[in-house]
């Protein structure tokens, strides 16, 4: 795991880093831990726009402040606001695309339901079903059963 320190806006429109993180053990998912950053005492006493950022693998992460540091000592940590996108706005935005796929689908078989019926032709006047004389099927010579037909 390594990370950076970087200062801007700082007293004049000074800016300052980036400085080196130091970490403190390898983290498992979910863990937190503190960070400590070594400034020169040289530096003004601020306020200072503050970005970290620490990497850990394919994993990067920063995180943003304004500080200004104590005239003695050490200061209090500082509560610092996520850079960059917030957590939630992806998993939003795979939950938004599910709920629009799925209502593309539900259109889609809707329409297919309720599409017209293809209207068939009207029964010829020689169908069983019209009442109108019947002729054999099959090949000529040949009654409907099989069997030879008379001349």
């Amino acid at each position: 795991m390594s990370g950076t320190l970087g200062l801007s806006a700082g007293p004049g429109g000074l800016s300052a880093g980036p400085f080196p993180a130091v970490l403190g053990t390898t983290l498992a998912p979910g863990q937190t831990e503190p960070v400590t950053v070594k400034l020169d005492k040289l530096l003004p006493a601020g306020p200072w726009d503050a970005k970290i950022t620490l990497h850990s693998g394919l994993v990067e992460r920063s995180a943003q402040a304004t500080i200004t540091f104590p005239d003695h000592g050490a200061a209090a940590p500082v509560k610092a606001k996520a850079a960059g996108l917030p957590s939630w706005l992806l998993p939003a935005a795979i939950g938004l695309g599910l709920l629009l796929l799925i209502a593309l689908l539900l259109l889609l078989l809707r329409r297919r339901r309720h599409r017209p019926a293809v209207a068939l032709p009207p029964p010829s006047p020689q169908s069983p079903s019209s009442g109108g004389p019947t002729q054999p099927t099959g090949p000529p010579g040949e009654s409907q059963r099989g069997r030879p037909t008379s001349p």
